[in-house]
C-alpha cells in the first residue's frame, strides 16, 4: 500500500522523523482523502508517539469516514 511505501522510505532514509512534519501536514490538510488515509496509516506505522494528538483530531474533525477510521487506527497503534 502506499502507506506502507510511505514508512517504509522514511525508515530506509533512516531519519522517520523527517518525515513526521510531512505526514501530520498530508492527513490534515491534503485535499484528497485517500492521500489523507495514506499519511494516517503511515504514521501509525513510523511509530512517532508525537502524532497521536494530530490524529486524535483528524479522528474527531476529518468530513470523510475512512480518513477518520484510519486516523483512529492509526492513534490506536501508537497508543
Amino acid at each position: 500500500s502506499s502507506a506502507n511505501a510511505i514508512a517504509e522510505l522514511a525508515k530506509a532514509i533512516g531519519r522517520p522523523s523527517d518525515a513526521l512534519p510531512v505526514l501530520l501536514n498530508l492527513v490534515q490538510h491534503d485535499p484528497v482523502s485517500g492521500m489523507r488515509i495514506a499519511a494516517a496509516s503511515a504514521l501509525g506505522r513510523l511509530g512517532d508517539h508525537a502524532a497521536v494528538a494530530t490524529l486524535e483530531d483528524v479522528e474527531k474533525t476529518d468530513s470523510q469516514t475512512l480518513v477518520r477510521f484510519a486516523a483512529a487506527d492509526a492513534a490506536a497503534e501508537l497508543r
